[in-house]
């Protein structure tokens, strides 16, 4: 669901409804410019949908199938539907994140990260793990992306390189499941995780021995 809010009065308003997955939804982001959403589920599937209530962007496929997305204005409908439903994950999609590129990282119990053209709605790119991927989050202050997974262990993707598998860091402290991690918006340098162990840790990222603890 799409909800407006007024910052004066916090009145909500639901706006418009998404249906298109077909088992529950795990994760939603919205793109830098709050264009877009991105969604993925249970039912493998990553989803792209519009976000403003004035303008829809729309899919056209053209004869090689595939998928690219331009603009129609189809009036105002409380029900909306994906633009864009991209498939590839062969398990439920943990985590979703926009970069500043118009991509999208997505993160899954399949042990695989999928970096994902979100214009053209392409696979780029894709890392693949040990263990299930339980979240992503990508900084656009140093173009990194961080990973925290079922083994443990959070590490680190230079999002840039051609070789998006490779490990930059590995940081090793929770006892138990990682299952959440964010950058910080304004330190490029600083990320907290998550665990099983109800832990959270505070990290910077050149010191791989040493976090704090929350």
């Amino acid at each position: 669901m799409i909800w407006t809010v007024d910052l004066e009065t916090y009145a909500v308003e639901r706006v418009h409804i998404g249906r298109g997955h077909e088992r529950s939804i795990e994760c939603v982001d919205v793109d830098k410019n709050s264009s877009f959403l991105a969604t993925g589920g249970w039912d493998h599937m990553l989803k792209i949908w519009a976000a403003t209530s004035d303008s829809v962007l729309t899919t056209e496929i053209d004869d090689g199938e595939n998928q690219k997305l331009s603009t129609v204005n189809p009036g105002k409908s409380l029900r909306r539907t994906p633009l864009m439903t991209l498939p590839g994950h062969k398990e439920a999609i943990s985590s979703v994140v926009w970069t500043e590129s118009n991509e999208i990282f997505s993160s899954s119990w399949d042990h695989t990260i999928k970096l994902w053209d979100a214009e053209l709605g392409g696979l780029k790119s894709e890392i693949v793990g040990n263990k299930s991927f339980f979240c992503v989050s990508y900084s656009p202050l140093n173009q990194t992306l961080v990973s925290a997974s079922a083994d443990r262990h959070v590490r680190l993707y230079d999002a840039r390189s051609q070789e998006g598998s490779v490990v930059k860091s590995t940081f090793t402290s929770h006892v138990g499941w990682v299952s959440t991690v964010c950058w910080s918006t304004t330190h490029e340098r600083l990320f907290i995780s998550g665990g099983h162990d109800n832990i959270l840790k505070l990290w910077d990222s050149r010191r791989q021995s040493k976090c704090t603890i929350v």
